[in-house]
């Protein structure tokens, strides 16, 4: 595509020039100049992109000239990369040792020999984009000079209004009748303002509707004030608010505290019924506090009489701000098509109606699959084209010969694929790397993006990991992604590419990114970039040697093993390597000729046979992602490990048989993902708690093993995991034998309190995990709400030696509580602390000091109690409401419970496994009632 090849051609040139790396090369003689001449051309060439992009399609001239760009891009990417790794190896490679300075001199890393080299290099780069410069005077673009770089929204400037022309809509007179029917009836919620969402995908007509609606003539005088705001991609709350403000006031508001606005609003509103269309809103990570923060204005007017409209792509916003059942739009029916289609082509100075013409117009109509946009694009197009052929022309057009497609259903394929921005399209095209019916991991696919450099210069604080998430979410409401699985916590984990959609952007990558297998013959790859290849055969093709512009490469099948020494050769050909996926791939070394693979930032490891990873792997200096998971041969973590200074994401898992991190990964302050941690044996030479002071950017889950072996309290203080706000799974884990915790003998010699204690998550923690943990007592952060405000999961695993268990009643989010194998507990329920004499008397008194309408676990759902031996009392506050949306307990192993709450209004499940019989029958006649 070569809107993609343009951002990422010219644009990545102005970005080589920009940036800090190329100060140190200005310093050779004669260089300043060359560099000024490089960014003037490439501004030029920036320029014309937006109509090259429009030439291409139908210019195979143009089409290679945009090829040609690329490829300079490219060229010079890797010569940005070349100097960046420089000063990295410089960084890392002469702290703490001497320099000989003779031998520097004469080195190959000689700073002042490698300037000059480079400098040559960006004097070649010139030479060549002079040259496309030049070429590009005969294709005579028209000239741009505002198009940005980069853009990561497609719809900034399509802005709507209210009116319609409702002699231009076809097919929704039905569609108007329902939506009008559901703002007119009454509600018999009390205090609830009715929110109804139009539910759609991009060009089906959500907004036409809505302006239908808003000016049917059954509302005329229904609603004390009428407001319409185009809210778009950035739901900014403030220019939203000035919107309304202007929409009902004669004059324009001009203030920009958003307090005053709010405050404005809200008395404009006073005891007012209003009718109010958000149109297009989009999702983002703040949408809920946004929408709190509008929804404020509505406080005192009259929200019975009141109602919004809101018109999204996505279902996540319609669940976020819908208050009714959402109204999903549906595609027109064919006589519709026909004659919206009819009406835009063969109005005056259109084509004259033939049957001849009228036949093929069928035809193309059908194409259109009912999308109103598709249609009304097309027709424009037609309405020019007076010419039988032409319309032929145009009903064979490649868009529609897609192989093995539904030809039907294509086009708004395609027309979904051609409203994304071209960071977007970038993204997207990319997955054709994958094959078909692929599971594709989210974190995985993201941290590819990273590596292949797609989301450019960041500003600020934002971070390429957010930006991927926001990508992958757009491309899901956009329908390109489908069976999208979420974890427990709403976060998307995994999804899917229909197979017309891969067919899609297979045609549209060509031969830039390719899916092969070793059993096929290949074609040419020279000019591929992107790489999938599978062995189901164990050979590798000899074409596969000219592909010296890959980026990237993923090699997969238990063939692999077989031809390893002639894949070591294949890697030196591919020396501009970004990705190098290897997962599944059956080896048990990794090849040497990695180690020369400098501009390499994702390398995936996981599911091999591997035991250990050679050092050349801690040179790769520019790696960001670091996949060994699910390795259970590995034996260790590689030593030098921390002079990977840009590594951000670290996938391992605790099932290898290595047993310590290595010393130093502190340092590396840039990591995100470090799904375990493995607390080492000696405080001299191992890996303490206390590298994790630094590690604040960590997100996810992280797993803590060994903390057994924390001898020192102050480095489990030092880890500050409260600073780490990102985190919402935490596993702590002691890994001690059972007789070791039962041993009273060797009590003097653990200090689990004191470590727990200083081990405080942060406060949006969403599931905690604490195992083997032999405390006589739980740490005071565990029973304060405020503190784990956001806390969903409670899981406590053989903690042996605690008598007594905290309420957990105050936590606000807690869903689940899951206690297993905590031998001494005799009592469980109200607010005990370790110690207490007559924890029934402190209950009573307790609850005697509460307001009255206090509600103790308010959103718990599921609770387990299993094997608890000694478990007696499982008491409840008298005068306090307990479990009210409870719908599954399980209580296993607990032979000796006799007594527990008396009430559980919403339990659905209850399980029981050796549980004293009296208590049996008892929790039967509670559940009963």
């Amino acid at each position: 595509m070569a809107e993609e090849i343009l951002v990422n051609g010219a644009g990545e040139i102005l970005k080589l020039l920009t940036s800090k790396a190329i100060d140190e090369i200005k310093l050779v003689k004669g260089v300043k100049k060359e560099v000024e001449k490089l960014e003037a051309v490439a501004k030029k060439i920036q320029e014309v992109i937006e109509d090259a992009e429009k030439k291409q399609v139908d210019d195979v001239s143009v089409r290679q000239w945009l090829q040609d760009l690329k490829d300079v891009a490219y060229w010079a990417e890797d010569i940005l990369d070349d100097i960046t790794y420089e000063s990295l190896r410089r960084q890392v490679e002469t702290q703490g040792r001497l320099k000989n300075k003779v031998r520097d001199f004469f080195s190959r890393f000689n700073p002042l020999v490698f300037r000059i080299k480079m400098a040559h290099k960006i004097k070649d780069v010139n030479l060549k984009l002079g040259e496309i410069e030049k070429q590009k005077q005969r294709f005579k673009f028209d000239v741009n000079p505002a198009l940005p770089l980069a853009s990561s929204s497609s719809s900034a400037n399509r802005e709507t209004g209210s009116l319609v022309d409702d002699s231009e809509v076809f097919g929704r007179k039905d569609d108007k009748s329902k939506m009008v029917e559901m703002l007119l009836a009454k509600r018999n919620v009390e205090d609830a303002l009715s929110v109804i969402p139009i539910v759609g995908f991009g060009g089906l007509g959500k907004t036409t509707l809505a302006q239908l609606v808003y000016n049917d003539v059954e509302l005329e005088g229904k609603y004390d004030l009428k407001m319409w705001v185009y809210v778009s991609e950035t739901f900014d709350v403030k220019r939203v608010l000035k919107d309304m403000l202007n929409s009902i006031s004669k004059t324009k508001f001009e203030v920009s505290s958003l307090d005053v606005m709010q405050t404005s609003l809200r008395d404009e509103l006073n005891k007012k019924t209003f009718l109010l269309v958000l149109d297009d809103m989009w999702n983002d990570s703040q949408l809920s506090d946004k929408w709190d923060a509008l929804r404020m204005c509505f406080k005192f007017a009259d929200r019975q009489g009141s109602r919004v409209m809101v018109t999204t792509r996505s279902r996540e916003v319609a669940s976020t701000v819908g208050t009714l059942p959402t109204y999903d739009l549906q595609v027109l029916l064919s006589d519709d098509c026909w004659n919206l289609f009819e009406k835009r082509v063969f109005s005056f100075g259109g084509p004259e109606k033939t049957h001849k013409l009228e036949a093929i117009g069928r035809r193309i109509v059908e194409k259109c699959a009912g999308v109103p946009l598709a249609l009304k694009a097309l027709g424009g197009v037609m309405h020019s084209k007076h010419g039988e052929k032409e319309w032929v022309d145009v009903q064979n057009s490649s868009i529609w010969a897609i192989s093995d497609a539904d030809k039907q259903i294509m086009s708004v394929l395609k027309l979904s694929f051609d409203s994304l921005a071209p960071p977007l399209k970038q993204c997207f095209l990319y997955c054709s790397i994958f094959p078909k019916g692929h599971i594709i991991e989210k974190a995985w696919m993201v941290q590819l993006w990273m590596a292949e450099g797609f989301f450019g210069s960041l500003k600020g604080t934002e971070s390429m990991e957010l930006i991927g998430d926001e990508y992958v979410k757009a491309l899901c409401l956009n329908s390109l992604f489908q069976d999208v699985k979420r974890s427990k916590f709403g976060e998307i984990e995994t999804c899917k590419i229909h197979d017309l959609v891969h067919d899609l952007i297979t045609s549209i990558s060509g031969i830039g990114c390719l899916f092969l297998k070793t059993s096929e013959t290949l074609i040419d790859v020279s000019k591929t970039h992107w790489l999938g290849l599978l062995f189901d055969e164990p050979r590798i093709p000899k074409a596969l040697h000219q592909a010296k512009k890959l980026r990237s490469f993923s090699a997969c099948g238990a063939n692999y093993e077989a031809v390893d020494e002639d894949f070591d050769d294949l890697l030196l050909n591919f020396l501009s390597l970004r990705v190098l996926e290897l997962s599944f791939a059956g080896i048990k070394l990794l090849p040497a000729s990695i180690g020369k693979l400098k501009h390499l930032r994702f390398l995936d490891v996981s599911s091999t046979r591997i035991e250990e990873l050679p050092k050349f792997v801690t040179c790769l200096y520019n790696l960001q992602t670091l996949r060994m998971k699910n390795c259970d041969n590995l034996k260790v973590l590689p030593r030098d490990l921390r002079k990977l200074i840009n590594l951000r994401h670290l996938e391992v898992d605790i099932f290898g048989k290595w047993r310590e991190m290595p010393k130093g990964i502190g340092q590396l302050t840039c990591l995100q993902t470090l799904p375990v941690f493995q607390v080492g044996h000696n405080d001299d030479d191992g890996c303490t708690l206390a590298e994790l002071e630094h590690l604040n950017l960590l997100r996810g889950q992280l797993g803590i093993y060994g903390l057994d072996n924390v001898k020192n309290v102050r480095y489990a203080e030092k880890a500050n995991l409260k600073a780490k706000k990102d985190l919402y799974i935490l596993g702590l884990e002691w890994d001690r034998d059972e007789r070791d915790e039962e041993d009273g003998t060797n009590s003097e010699k653990l200090n689990d309190d004191d470590v727990l204690e200083a081990l405080q998550p942060p406060f949006d923690v969403k599931e905690l995990n604490v195992t083997g943990f032999c405390g006589s007592r739980f740490p005071r952060w565990i029973m304060n709400s405020s503190a784990l405000r956001g806390l969903v999961e409670i899981y406590f695993f053989s903690c042996s030696r605690c008598v007594f268990l905290p309420s957990f009643g105050k936590l606000p989010s807690l869903k689940t509580l899951y206690i297993n194998n905590m031998r001494n507990v005799k009592h469980f329920g109200g607010a005990w602390n370790e110690g207490m004499d007559n924890p029934t008397v402190e209950i009573v008194e307790e609850v005697g000091n509460r307001d009255m309408a206090e509600i103790m676990f308010p959103s718990l759902e599921n609770m387990h109690l299993v094997k608890m031996p000694n478990l007696e009392e499982w008491l409840e506050p008298m005068t306090v409401t307990s479990f009210p949306v409870l719908e599954t307990l399980a209580i296993e192993d607990c032979p000796k419970l006799r007594i527990t709450p008396s009430s559980f209004p919403s339990l659905k499940t209850l399980q029981f496994e050796v549980i004293y019989r009296a208590l049996q029958s008892a929790i039967f006649n509670k559940e009963s009632h």
